[in-house]
């Protein structure tokens, strides 16, 4: 899956423990991922508008390394 691609990027992305490619353990294909500590989006949006610019600061940094490691990702793909 594409979050296994991105684990040898700059993009934050927790480890994938487990990949199912098939459906027949739980009907669909599932990855399990590493259990990280800190907070959720919701409650981080929540907790006041000084968080936020900390928050942008943030994503903004998950998508300049996402589109850096475009060219990684594409690189993985396979061609049809």
């Amino acid at each position: 899956p594409l979050i296994k691609a991105l684990a040898d990027s700059a993009v934050p992305v927790p480890p994938v423990a487990l990949f199912e490619a098939g459906s027949d353990v739980v009907g669909t294909p599932f990855f399990v991922m590493e259990r990280l500590d800190g907070e959720t989006l919701a409650t981080r949006i929540a907790t006041g508008t000084e968080m936020h610019v900390g928050l942008v600061s943030e994503v903004a940094a998950a998508r300049d390394a996402l589109v850096a490691a475009e060219s990684v990702v594409a690189e993985r793909k396979p061609q049809i």
